[in-house]
């Protein structure tokens, strides 16, 4: 047979004559056991029935130490957990068959909150402690405390997911839209039991996923496999519209709690952070959404005394946590929400309490780690208040709130402004990659053509004219005479997963230093040169008990972003009239390119801010009327010549920006997100 993959070709592209499309039956419970299965005895000789039983090799998927199953053996957590496996030539056939299908659970009392919670349902905990915040809580001068509430983040991402696989010769091929292909080939083959060189993962087209295409697409692959595994022939699994918003991972709900005690200058002498995360039924990347989340919930400010005690809870829905952010968007949300509370109480302006209070060289962060470079926040900060006016706005916005009386019905929107803080790293700050090591590798033929061989997922093309472009400028070869290979593992090293910034910080530094190599052999030895550059990833942070120390993921990328909105008092509902950003990042290697992304990520921040789950649950209501103006600018004063990350910025900063600026247009303190006119009607309601 035959087989291909061109360029444009998305995973629903696929096909192949005799090939089996693939539906899954899913629990109907949250919570228990399965009892019986009951398949009607006359179906089609073409139909396939996988259960859990029917695994050749290991019935899990595993990502950094934790494990979920590929299918439900004899317990279920979520409703829509997969069961079993119906593949066939008509689809439509498939789903008359699985509407007959009768499943018997003994249901057990689901998981739900992640407030009050039992001891069991504790997967992960964390502490830090920093000085004495004990005594410094007793000496405060005032007291401040506030409960932060961040909901899912659902991902709705372009392109479905999917899997499609077929035997080529005696090679599985797996065609998976995925940010990690080397660990849809190995978790393919644990489920098969087979081994890992029969296995050859492509990936197709696929559109930015958020990272929410990190590890589920294993899951999908290794269904669509054992399909193709026990018939055969060539497989293919798409999800449907519903299963992609309910199933697929989304962004964990989290809650924090701060106790705050400031000095009679307002600023804070200790804090007392308290996190629970639901990251679902499977604590899938929990470890590294807490640590994350843990760090971000403090924030960018100096502060001598601290504790911050962290808790991954268990709950019966669908596993969460892979999405942008990954816990600095939620922790960042809680802090800069926070201390917009505490510069108003102390009746400081916000933009004065920040550039008072931001962490600077010689002092040392939440993990212990002294600061020993200049922070570029103040500058940040500066920028953007000037960008935006925002210190003429703020105080006229305040000044018109203080003379109204609560929220009265106005022909004239109330205006508010928010001003917010954030950073981002690089990769993963847990000890999941410990000891990982990853390459790239480069072959310069006689013709002087160019080929780059890594594993890096380029979802938008953005990444693969970056690595283009690196090793041409190096190698001074056109891009037309570079050829990057189809992003997989066939005859590729493995780069590690597309995730968390890697493309630019990781991936391209890796380019970059084989290209430098090559250069140097260029002219000394004949052609073809083929030449690899590994990356022994650094040692990650360490958590002993009561103390969290280590570097965060550097190089760090700063960002100061204000958002000002219209509020309408009739309506309760918002419009933002403008959003503006000042970046630190580095060296930005494509100025276009970046901007458009921080744009995207701006309104997927805003989507996420400001959407809520309809009474269907599948449908999400979008509480932000149009697309705001968006200013940004790039700005850096150091030397430094490498790119640091920007998909997380926006996502960090722009919601607590935009809730600040809510705050201040309605009069009403606002704690969480997604806001809806129903949430503001429930604030005026209660007052």
């Amino acid at each position: 047979m035959t087989f291909s993959i061109s360029e444009g070709m998305f995973v629903e592209d696929f096909f192949e004559d005799g090939m089996l499309h693939v539906i899954t039956l899913r629990s109907t419970v949250k919570r228990g056991k399965i009892v019986s299965v009951k398949i009607p005895e006359e179906i089609p000789e073409s139909v396939t029935v996988i259960g859990a039983k029917d695994i050749p090799g290991n019935n899990s998927i595993e990502v950094f130490g934790r494990t979920m199953p590929v299918l439900a053996s004899d317990f279920v957590r979520y409703t829509g957990e997969p069961v079993l496996l119906l593949a066939g030539p008509v689809e439509k056939t498939l789903h008359e068959i699985i509407d007959n299908i009768e499943v018997s659970y003994e249901e057990e009392t689901p998981w739900t909150s992640i407030k009050n919670y039992s001891k069991e349902q504790v997967a992960e905990e964390r502490i830090i402690v920093k000085g004495n915040p004990e005594q410094a809580m007793v000496d405060a001068f005032q007291i401040i405390e506030g409960e932060y509430t961040t909901d899912t983040q659902v991902n709705r991402t372009i392109d479905p997911h999917g899997a499609f696989t077929l035997y080529h010769g005696k090679i599985l091929k797996v065609i998976s839209p995925t940010q990690w292909p080397f660990h849809v080939k190995s978790t393919v083959a644990g489920v098969l039991g087979i081994s890992p060189r029969s296995i050859s993962v492509h990936v197709p087209e696929m559109s930015p996923s958020l990272e929410g295409k990190l590890w589920y697409p294993s899951l999908l692959a290794a269904h669509a496999a054992l399909i193709s595994y026990k018939t055969g022939k060539p497989a293919k699994i798409i999800l449907r519209y519903e299963e992609n918003i309910l199933f697929t991972p989304s962004g964990a709900s989290v809650y924090i709690s701060n106790k705050t005690g400031i000095n009679k200058e307002g600023n804070p002498v200790v804090m007392d952070i308290s996190i629970t995360a639901d990251t679902g039924a499977y604590p899938i990347l929990a470890r590294e959404l807490l640590d994350r989340v843990c760090i971000a919930s403090a924030g960018v400010y100096a502060c001598k005394n601290m504790r911050v005690q962290g808790k991954i809870i268990l709950t019966n829905t669908p596993p969460a946590g892979s999405y942008s952010g990954l816990g600095l968007a939620q922790g960042f949300f809680s802090i800069e929400t926070h201390t917009s509370r505490i510069s108003e109480l102390s009746q400081i302006d916000t933009y004065n309490w920040k550039r008072a209070n931001i962490i600077r060289k010689g002092r040392h962060t939440v993990t212990g780690d002294p600061v020993v470079t200049e922070v570029p926040l103040e500058e940040l900060l500066s920028r953007v208040v000037v960008n935006s006016d925002f210190q003429r706005k703020r105080a006229a916005y305040e000044l018109l709130r203080k003379r109204r009386n609560g929220i009265e019905e106005s022909p004239i929107p109330y205006r508010g402004i928010g001003l917010a803080t954030a950073f981002q790293g690089n990769s993963f700050i847990g000890k999941g990659e410990e000891g990982a090591t990853y390459s790239v590798r480069l072959r310069l033929d006689k013709d002087g053509s160019l080929t780059i061989f890594n594993s890096g997922v380029s979802e938008d093309g953005k990444a693969a004219a970056i690595w283009k472009n690196t090793a041409g400028e190096i190698l001074g070869i056109k891009n037309e005479n570079i050829k990057l290979e189809i992003a997989g593992t066939e005859g590729i090293p493995n780069t590690g997963p597309s995730t968390l910034s890697r493309n630019i910080t990781i991936i391209r530094k890796l380019i970059e230093r084989c290209s430098q190599a090559v250069k140097k052999q260029r002219f000394r030895h004949p052609l073809p040169i083929e030449l690899s550059r590994n990356i022994h990833l650094p040692r990650p942070i360490e958590w002993k008990p009561g103390i969290f120390n280590g570097k965060i993921f550097p190089p760090l990328s700063w960002v100061a972003t204000v958002v000002e909105v219209e509020f309408n008092a009739t309506t309760l509902e918002v419009e933002v009239r403008g959003i503006w950003l000042c970046i630190d990042a580095g060296k930005i290697l494509d100025q276009k390119s970046a901007r458009k992304r921080i744009e995207a990520e701006v309104l997927y921040a805003l989507e996420w801010a400001s959407s809520a789950l309809e009474a269907d649950d599948i449908l999400y209501s979008e509480k932000i009327l149009s697309v705001p103006p968006i200013y940004i600018e790039f700005f850096s004063k150091s030397k430094r010549n490498q790119p640091g990350g920007i998909e997380e910025l926006a996502m960090s900063s722009v919601p607590s920006a935009l809730i600040s600026a809510i705050s201040q247009a309605t009069g009403y303190f606002l704690d969480s997100i997604p806001f809806s006119p129903q949430s503001i009607q429930r604030l005026m309601e209660e007052q």
